[in-house]
């Protein structure tokens, strides 16, 4: 049996569901093996994060919805519920994210080094069985992509699953091997989950940071500003009418040269745009980068603040298509709202969840 902490805390004060999940877990790992419940990371707080000495970290999202509730399932887990759009398994990985933040802001001398590789998740359904699941879904399972399924199957568990010699099971849940705990590293990071000061540091830490990087950027403007008086004394004084045109001619030509190589990276040339809906659009290694004009509404869409990149949920009202726009384009998207998109048919950047539209032009 594992060993359940925060139980008592959250009596009371989470659905029954939720601990009944814990209480599952509990029982069916080994004696080794910690659950904790709700930890707070600063940035999120995780329904559930295992250690175990035997493969590691995973992050346990729980969701309890009535199968007959669901409309449709993705196979990159994603859930339709009514007119809601629910991504258990995207929230899943930014829990993970969060837990990599707070291990290396915390836990760098334990000798994880990038703590990433530890890392797996999954998404536990109360919900409903997997008998339930696959006899609800059945004939849309047919239709996934060979792979898909397996790949579904690796994070996504429902409630019935979970029995003794999970763990192993547990243990596959992630992108790389299962990399071991030693008893040291799991007491530093329970003894400072579970310190009262946890919060506090954390705030400190905030502010510290915050007024290093004020402090950064007016030494940057301060800099910047002595440059420029520096740069516009230097023409005033140095250089002829005609010398200065030919500077602004210059730097205009380097500035369009710039922003052509830079643009041309991620374009793609000699591919003919065709025209298609989300619910016929062929997506297979066949299909790999080619061009699409693509008229659909948005059903979700995602800004990522790390990456810079925008991610979206295309529909046509019967298919859907995960699609991304890249941090070097800026487009006023809106929820709700339909627009023809262009863009390249390529594999996930997760790897995770089929294929997603490289979108280069909205209109």
């Amino acid at each position: 049996m594992g060993i359940f902490i925060g139980r008592n805390r959250l009596v009371g004060s989470v659905q029954g569901s939720f601990l009944v999940v814990g209480d599952v877990l509990c029982d069916c790992l080994p004696d080794d093996t910690y659950i904790i419940g709700k930890p707070n990371l600063g940035e999120t707080i995780p329904d559930y994060i295992i250690l175990s000495p035997a493969f590691g970290f995973r992050i346990i999202e729980v969701k309890d919805i009535h199968i007959n509730n669901i409309e449709y399932i993705h196979p990159n887990g994603m859930i339709k519920v009514k007119e809601e759009l629910i991504n258990p398994f995207g929230k899943v990985k930014s829990h993970a994210v969060a837990w990599k933040n707070y291990l290396l802001t915390h836990h760098r001398d334990i000798g994880l080094g990038d703590p990433i590789r530890y890392i797996g998740y999954a998404v536990v359904h109360k919900g409903f069985t997997k008998l339930e699941f696959e006899y609800e879904f059945g004939k849309k399972l047919s239709n996934w992509i060979p792979g898909d399924l397996d790949s579904y199957y690796k994070y996504h568990y429902c409630i019935d699953e979970i029995d003794k010699g999970f763990d192993k099971i547990l243990a596959r849940s992630t992108r790389f091997k299962s990399y071991p705990l030693k008893e040291f590293q799991i007491k530093a990071i329970l003894d400072h989950l579970m310190s009262d000061n946890v919060t506090s540091n954390r705030v400190v830490e905030a502010k510290a940071d915050d007024a290093e990087e004020d402090n950064q950027v007016t030494e940057t403007n301060n800099t910047q500003g002595k440059s420029n008086r520096s740069m516009l004394s230097w023409l005033k004084n140095d250089m002829d009418k005609k010398g200065l045109i030919v500077f602004l001619l210059a730097a205009i030509l380097i500035s369009i040269v710039f922003a052509i190589t830079k643009f041309s990276g991620n374009m793609h040339f000699g591919q003919t745009s065709k025209a298609e809906t989300v619910s016929s659009l062929e997506v297979s290694e066949k299909h790999s980068d080619e061009r699409v004009i693509l008229p659909a509404t948005i059903e979700q869409i995602e800004f990522d603040s790390v990456s810079g990149n925008t991610y979206l949920v295309l529909t046509d009202g019967d298919g859907y298509l995960e699609a991304v726009i890249r941090n070097e384009t800026s487009i006023d998207l809106e929820k709700g709202e339909s627009y023809t998109f262009e863009g390249f048919v390529q594999t996930s950047t997760d790897n995770e969840s089929g294929w997603e539209l490289n979108i280069v032009r909205v209109d």
